[in-house]
């Protein structure tokens, strides 16, 4: 088990940087390919050509534990709002309008 993440832009086999600086355009082959898990759910992977070319099972297991990772760290940063902040909140005016609050 990897304790490494998925990072925006990087090819998660080779590690060569597939998306340009402001993370809108694939480079130097990047693409996208889907995957299915076993709830039946899917999700998009960022990779290289290459690397999608020839990608092992054994790779793809280290994309979903990398991906478990990523949504581990994603689940603590709101469960860090939720303490810091939502369990703070209280309301303090109402209105019909959006407006109506300023």
């Amino acid at each position: 088990m990897t304790n490494e993440i998925l990072v925006r832009g990087i090819c998660p086999v080779c590690n060569k940087k597939i998306m340009d600086d402001k993370k809108t355009s694939f480079i130097n082959n990047g693409l996208e390919f889907w995957v299915k898990f076993s709830d039946g759910s899917r999700a998009q992977f960022a990779i290289c050509s290459d690397c999608l070319a020839t990608i092992t099972q054994e790779q793809l297991d280290d994309i979903m534990e990398r991906q478990k990772n990523n949504w581990g760290l994603e689940i603590q940063a709101t469960l860090n709002w939720f303490v810091k902040t939502a369990s703070h909140l209280k309301i303090v005016k109402h209105s019909n309008t959006k407006e109506g609050l300023e």
